[in-house]
């Protein structure tokens, strides 16, 4: 019984929508809706890049050390395979 006066209602209510619409306004209701669920899925998915910016002289200095670090290692290991 519940479902049946809920069906009715539901027809009821579209049948009133479309009669209330034009069929040019329903597409272009359709197309405003299609648009904005891509530009919301596009904002929402999209990577922000951080901005480029000067290194600062610690983290300048972390990389010398890092790098001097691995050239050591590499010295260590090529000393150990001529042996």
């Amino acid at each position: 019984m519940i479902n049946q006066e809920l069906k009715n209602h539901l027809e009821r209510a579209n049948q009133q929508l479309e009669n209330s619409l034009e069929p040019y306004q329903r597409s272009a209701l359709i197309l405003t809706l299609a648009i904005l669920l891509l530009i919301s899925i596009y904002l929402l998915t999209k990577k922000e890049i951080p901005e480029p910016r000067e290194l600062t002289e610690t983290e300048k200095r972390r990389i010398e050390m890092q790098a001097e670090e691995r050239i050591l290692k590499r010295a260590e290991f090529l000393k150990k395979l001529r042996e």
